[in-house]
């Protein structure tokens, strides 16, 4: 979690009271000043992979249903929901393993008679399309539970004490991305250009927990043509 709070962000920012905020303006509505730092946050967020912004869900599949609605399915709400990162079967023991993703196209050429329950199986591929995730081959009477790993949307801040989920050392990162919006906002192009290229400097000189933390066996890279998913599971 951040240490500054949302007030110590519009405070730095605008000023409170006879102080004057590095913007050098008094009466800076507070909305505008709560939107260049919700902006500012998502810049960041939306930039990197943080741990912070990752969940997961469980939800079983049905026999004979192929799609299943992130929202009810998932009980996610769906403003909370990003993209999905790996579906996962959990159980039971002789299903266990990774759905590999496709695209909607190839799931339209291969997926057959979706009326003939002789084709339903153990499903081995899905994709998402809309709100909805569609699995292949469509499931089949034995109960899958699937562990969704996915990412979150960021929440804005909207509470004087609210903070980002982000920890503290980019606290400094989301007050000079919001300060540059500020300097924009206002037609000062010489202060917005020199505030954002340090913004940037801040940003090229961090590094998330991801990057930090021992390389993975196996590697990170994508799931290839030829994979199966007996040679992701190793």
């Amino acid at each position: 979690m951040g240490f500054l709070t949302l007030q110590n962000y519009r405070d730095d920012l605008g000023g409170s009271g006879s102080q004057v905020g590095a913007l050098q303006r008094s009466n800076i509505p507070t909305a505008l000043l709560d939107r260049w730092v919700n902006q500012a946050m998502k810049e960041v967020g939306y930039a990197f992979k943080f741990h912070e912004s990752e969940g997961i869900k469980q939800w079983s599949t049905v026999d004979g249903q192929a799609s299943y609605s992130i929202g009810p399915a998932g009980n996610i709400i769906l403003t909370d929901f990003w993209y999905v990162i790996e579906l996962r079967k959990s159980a039971p023991a002789d299903r266990i393993g990774i759905i590999l993703p496709e695209t909607r196209s190839n799931y339209r050429r291969k997926i057959g008679n979706t009326a003939d329950s002789t084709q339903r199986s153990n499903p081995l591929k899905y994709h998402k399309y809309g709100t909805s995730i569609y699995l292949r081959p469509i499931p089949d009477s034995t109960v899958v539970t699937v562990d969704m790993d996915y990412a979150k949307n960021l929440v804005p801040l909207t509470g004087t004490s609210d903070v980002t989920p982000f920890q503290e050392d980019w606290d400094e990162i989301v007050f000079v991305g919001a300060l540059y919006r500020g300097f924009r906002h206002f037609g000062e192009y010489d202060r917005y250009i020199n505030v954002r290229n340090d913004f940037l400097g801040l940003v090229r000189s961090r590094k998330t927990e991801i990057e930090l933390e021992e390389f993975p066996e196996g590697g990170i890279s994508a799931v290839g043509p030829t994979d199966t998913e007996e040679s992701i599971n190793g």
